[in-house]
């Protein structure tokens, strides 16, 4: 391939993957504020809801967008091996920077997201 065909490859792939991180965030989002709130679509959950909520929703949310950030830096790192143009590898081995990080600072603040809304659900039982 070209240099030319190869960079645009990349960055129709950068385009793709950060897509994919935006959807996985506005879902994991959604997760989140239904249990910060206590409201799905306007309704009301008990305390032991949001509880089944944290543990069944937010956290295997959190725990996707790891992993899948996770997988996409090793992704971008085969993909820049496979390379010849060296704009293009470096490209690469950029878009694997993005998604490592991404990866890691979600993996480091997923816990204090859950002890947050931990927090949040014990005090709305108190209340």
């Amino acid at each position: 391939m070209s240099d030319l065909t190869e960079v645009a490859l990349v960055v129709a792939l950068f385009i793709a993957a950060t897509f994919l991180y935006l959807s996985m965030n506005r879902w994991v989002q959604e997760r989140y504020d239904a249990v910060e709130t206590g409201l799905i679509r306007g309704v009301p959950m008990s305390p032991d809801f949001r509880r089944l909520q944290l543990t069944t929703q937010v956290m295997p949310a959190l725990a996707t967008v790891v992993v899948v950030m996770g997988l996409l830096a090793i992704g971008w790192m085969l993909t820049a091996e496979a390379i010849d143009s060296e704009s293009a590898k470096l490209l690469a081995y950029l878009a694997a920077f993005v998604a490592s990080t991404t990866a890691f600072g979600w993996l480091v603040v997923g816990p204090f997201v859950y002890a947050h809304l931990v927090s949040r659900t014990r005090q709305a039982e108190a209340d």
